[in-house]
């Protein structure tokens, strides 16, 4: 997760794509948004191994896009194909307003993160 973040950071479109399958992906679109996005943070929530094929990282990464803070909030499916791990899919978690706010900070997701998730 942390390099496909990377890669999204610099504008490396080319590595996103090899590590998707099965994903219908617009390469020039991902590009001019990646490319348009200021940057911040990565934060892993959670990562389950399920075996040795199958895995789930939970994340919430921080950027700013004309001028605006952005998150994405995500639960993202890997599976390792020949070594390597594959993005598969992902989904937003639901979050209910007075749970602790995933990325940390301690606080309520209503007082935290959640004006923009």
């Amino acid at each position: 997760m942390r390099s496909r973040y990377s890669a999204y950071a610099l504008g490396e479109i080319d590595y996103i794509q090899k590590t998707m399958s099965g994903i219908d992906f617009n390469p020039i679109e991902a590009k001019a948004w990646a490319i348009k996005a200021y940057w911040q943070k990565l934060i892993v929530v959670n990562a389950i191994e399920e075996n040795q094929t199958m895995a789930s990282v939970e994340f919430m990464a921080f950027y700013m896009l004309n001028g605006k803070q952005e998150i994405i909030h995500e639960k993202s499916d890997f599976h390792r194909s020949n070594g390597q791990w594959l993005y598969i899919s992902g989904v937003q978690p639901q979050l209910q307003r007075n749970a602790a706010c995933p990325c940390g900070s301690g606080m309520k997701v209503k007082k935290c993160c959640g004006n923009y998730l």
